[in-house]
């Protein structure tokens, strides 16, 4: 049982406003439509001149981190600063229920995004037809509470197909003239009148009638709100070093066979052996020979059991900083964000099942669907493990939000994957949440970007998924 000491963090968000105070939790407050990246590039470099800080750029860097779909043309911004947290809503992976094929991406290397910029190459904002309407949602903790919500969909055409592009799967630096190709979204393109954004992808190569539902975004947080920039800036440093431990094996992402690491160099030859010497049980210590074969995507490390005259072989990929974990729940207990970060992601799931209803009436066929099947379950199930908690409301949603994460695992990423495919165990199909926070490079001992995307082109940036 939580004791009421961990618990009162959690109201410090107060998210039952969701519901009880849906025009503060609008885009008329909390919702409130981003500045441009540009402009908020001039304001902080403006702020950073006057303290002797400038920008790495001097102007904004729209390839840094930036998310790309090359299947559906165009690339979302990274945006990333403290200033402003939101999350962003992904389901990308193969359907089984749809038959939906799953949608390659990538992010773009810290180098190719430099190369890019430095190119002065000028993408256009993405097009597509646009619709908004408003909808009904229940509350993640309550069917009974309702609240409106005005959403915007913009549906953009496939334009390659996504065997081509799992051809230069592990790639994230792409060449000059294939971007010269997409398209640029970012909070510049969002409507001012709208709390969500829900770009959806038709597959007019890959022909199937059900489209992929490519971002699901809304555009703030109760925590930027409540805590000062100081206290944000404190968080996303804090919570980096609590989880980087724990995630993958012992801070390294070493598992992840499909091309989100990337392709195997020269760099990562090196990678490979500091982390064999950092990471106890990942390559035996007392054996004598230890053959290590280098493959395009993973390595091999063959080697005799001492037990037996069978040999062993073990795939690892390029390791890299983070990996997979599940939240401690006395880290969720002590910060509030990720107690928001959840709650959203159960408003998303009841978007999405709104917006299916609107499109049924319309005629329009659902989205979604299998993920909808697998995240709808685990949210009834823990909609009742919040009914029945006896105790004072933040423990409530302190023992949903547990239920709910403990059903799911997390990612730390502080790299920028390379092109592949999101798979899951045993067909699960699950909606991705996502949330870039940065963290202050020390000049001495500089970490370097990251993941990428910082709007100043200075801070180490790290994604937390939730999957």
């Amino acid at each position: 049982m939580v004791n009421k000491l961990q618990a009162a963090p959690i109201d410090d968000l107060k998210l039952q406003q969701y519901f009880g105070d849906p025009e503060l939790t609008s885009h008329l407050w909390v919702f409130r439509k981003k500045e441009s990246p540009k402009i908020q590039h001039m304001r902080l470099n403006k702020k950073r001149k006057g303290r002797n800080d400038p920008s790495k750029n001097s102007t904004y860097n729209p390839f840094s981190g930036a998310f790309v779909l090359p299947t559906f043309g165009f690339i979302i911004e990274g945006e990333v600063t403290n200033s402003h947290w939101y999350c962003d809503h992904h389901a990308l992976a193969i359907s089984q229920v749809d038959g939906t094929p799953g949608v390659p991406h990538c992010v773009l290397s810290n180098d190719c995004a430099e190369f890019l910029h430095s190119s002065n190459l000028c993408l256009p904002r993405i097009t597509g037809s646009r619709e908004v309407f408003k909808l009904v949602i229940s509350a993640p903790e309550d069917i009974n509470q309702k609240r409106e919500i005005m959403v915007e969909t913009i549906e953009v055409n496939e334009t390659i197909a996504t065997s081509d592009i799992m051809k230069i799967k592990g790639e994230n630096c792409l060449d000059v003239n294939f971007v010269k190709s997409l398209s640029f979204f970012s909070s510049e393109d969002m409507r001012a009148d709208v709390d969500v954004t829900i770009i959806l992808g038709r597959f007019t190569v890959d022909r199937n009638m059900h489209p992929k539902m490519l971002l699901l975004g809304f555009s703030g947080m109760l925590a930027n709100v409540n805590h000062s920039i100081q206290t944000r800036n404190k968080i996303a440093n804090q919570l980096y070093h609590q989880l980087r431990p724990i995630a993958g094996r012992q801070g390294y992402e070493v598992v992840r066979r499909g091309g989100s690491s990337g392709k195997t160099s020269i760099q990562s030859d090196q990678d490979l052996l500091n982390c064999i010497h950092d990471v106890p049980g990942l390559c035996p210590r007392r054996l004598r020979g230890v053959l290590i074969l280098r493959g395009p995507l993973t390595y091999y490390l063959i080697y005799r059991n001492k037990d037996s005259n069978k040999f062993v072989c073990y795939q690892y990929s390029p390791p890299k900083e983070g990996g997979s974990f599940k939240m401690p729940s006395a880290i969720l207990y002590s910060y509030p964000v990720l107690g928001e970060f959840t709650y959203l992601k159960m408003m998303a799931i009841e978007v999405l099942q709104s917006l299916n209803i609107n499109r049924v009436k319309r005629g329009l066929s659902r989205v979604c669907q299998g993920v909808l099947h697998c995240e709808s379950r685990k949210l009834d199930k823990c909609r009742k493990i919040y009914e029945a908690c006896d105790q004072p409301l933040e423990e409530k949603y302190l023992a949903l939000f547990d239920a709910f994460n403990k059903l799911h695992s997390y990612s730390m990423v502080c790299y920028p994957v390379g092109m592949h495919n999101d798979t899951f165990k045993d067909d699960d199909e699950s909606l991705e949440n996502k949330i870039l926070m940065s963290i202050h490079n020390d000049p001495r001992h500089s970490k370097g970007l990251g993941r990428g995307g910082c709007m100043m082109g200075t801070h180490f940036v790290y994604a937390l998924l939730d999957w």
